[in-house]
């Protein structure tokens, strides 16, 4: 293969500190793994103000170039002026790299994301090497304009492009594939061969920002629903606007002390927690896949989510976990109680978990990007 330059654009924010750029680790691995298949990477996404968490990390690979756009985003009047701003100085840099690059790659639905589209829209001959990646759950309703826009794109002026999503839906369009996020390296998979068991107390283990979106009212009655059924240990990892309001319920219902905050935990340092960890929760009101889920599978934690987007039907085919309404928060807790008083039907689940986590490998992405992608 001659040329094989990749330019990604997205959303991710970046974050300047000592002449290094930073990005958020999942997605920042994630494209040091695409070096692997590409003999270089350009990603174009915003760089924003303000401070690093642990969960950032830098590019690893040297054929892997960052490249800084205007950020611009919000709900205030002023906040979209702003983003009509961001477009005009952003506008020069996208048309300018998507003319240089063989292949583009571009993670909507997003503002930066739109203008792309539009961009590549005008551009003959390059949809055929255009993989379009729809990150969120392409079946959520009341979407912003922008979004509504970038989906009807998506569904009638890419056909020839590389369409991934998340799962299968009605209607779905011949040309949109489903795909399933990487977050695994091979090295993790081989090493998890491990044979759990279930006692109390039960350890349920939360991966993410703590926000009201993910479901913190219904983390709070679940906790407040297992007190004197079970016992068990609540380990969230992160931190968000809800933590002193869930705090404060906890206490209010005697459970506080059953609650543990350990604020943003690195990759390695969540090894040690998925392997603790009996239940993955996530009772979130919107994901596409949540990379949480398939991670905690592969150290033995069995999910118990929301049932939204694909988690469903992935959940299914690895016949690990269970789904519930986001606020079913006796359906969370009964569930729980359940395989915690029965430890073949955990362990099974368990073990299934473990053996899926093959299919979230950087490996099987890779394999797929190089068959269905490069390859036409």
């Amino acid at each position: 293969m001659p040329d094989s330059s990749l330019l990604i654009i997205s959303h991710t924010a970046h974050y300047l500190k000592e002449g290094k750029y930073y990005g958020w680790g999942a997605t920042v691995r994630e494209i040091d793994e695409l070096a692997d298949i590409f003999d270089n990477i350009t990603h174009i996404a915003p760089l924003n103000r303000g401070l690093l968490s642990n969960q950032d990390d830098i590019y690893k690979r040297s054929n892997v170039v960052f490249v800084p756009a205007v950020a611009a985003g919000g709900d205030t009047v002023g906040d979209k002026i702003q983003v009509i701003f961001s477009w005009l100085k952003n506008y020069n840099l996208l048309a300018r790299n998507i003319r240089k690059h063989t292949y583009v790659h571009l993670r909507c639905p997003a503002n930066i994301s739109l203008l792309a589209l539009v961009i590549l829209f005008f551009t003959p001959g390059k949809h055929k090497n255009v993989w379009i990646k729809y990150a969120g759950n392409w079946q959520h309703t009341n979407q912003p304009i922008a979004y509504r826009i970038q989906k009807w794109l998506l569904k009638k002026k890419f056909k020839k492009s590389f369409i991934t999503v998340n799962g299968f839906f009605d209607g779905m369009p011949s040309h949109f594939r489903n795909f399933l996020n990487p977050s695994l390296y091979d090295e993790e998979i081989s090493g998890n061969a491990i044979e759990k068991t279930i006692s109390q107390p039960v350890n349920i283990l939360f991966v993410g920002s703590f926000e009201s979106y993910k479901g913190t009212d219904t983390i709070a009655e679940i906790v407040k629903y297992l007190h004197n059924k079970i016992a068990y240990e609540l380990y969230i990892s992160g931190d968000g606007s809800e933590k002193e309001k869930f705090l404060d319920a906890c206490k209010n219902a005697g459970v506080a002390a059953n609650v543990h905050f350990m604020g943003w935990r690195n990759k390695e340092e969540l090894k040690e927690l998925y392997k603790k960890a009996h239940f993955i929760l996530l009772p979130s009101k919107g994901e596409g896949w949540p990379k949480v889920l398939s991670e905690g599978m592969a150290y033995g934690a069995i999910p118990v989510s929301s049932n939204v987007s694909c988690i469903p039907q992935v959940l299914a085919r690895v016949q690990s976990g269970a789904c519930f309404d986001w606020q079913d928060y006796k359906g969370f807790g009964d569930y729980m109680i359940g395989l915690a008083n029965d430890n073949a039907l955990w362990q099974r689940q368990s073990l299934n978990g473990i053996k899926a986590a093959a299919l979230f490998s950087y490996s099987a992405y890779k394999k797929r990007i190089k068959e269905e992608f490069i390859a036409e």
